[in-house]
């Protein structure tokens, strides 16, 4: 993970997330970083664009999370969007979420 300390990564980007798992496990806590960026796309010759939201945590942190769980980063509520996926040498994991009450 670009050969730096993971700590001092997510130390100084990071936001607190708390996942409430849905089959009534204990709440896990952790720091992730979340990243919003707008995204376009060509669909039948017209450029689309919208907002693509997703988070990136240490791998292991939130073992069992996974496609329609419910995740707090910053005090906003997302669902998850499908399989989270790890990076890179699997240090860490990303996944792609959705927040309510937008088409995100």
């Amino acid at each position: 993970m670009l050969g730096e300390d993971i700590d001092v990564y997510f130390g100084d980007f990071s936001q607190a997330a708390v996942w409430t798992p849905s089959n009534g496990d204990v709440a896990r806590t952790g720091d992730v970083i979340l990243d919003t960026a707008d995204d376009s796309m060509a669909i039948g010759g017209i450029d689309a664009i919208g907002r693509t939201t997703s988070i990136v945590y240490p791998t292991g942190q939130f073992p069992g999370l996974e496609n329609g769980e419910r995740i707090t980063v910053g005090g906003a509520e997302y669902f998850v969007r499908g399989s989270p996926r790890t990076l890179d040498d699997g240090a860490l994991t990303q996944a792609w979420l959705g927040k309510y009450g937008t088409t995100n």
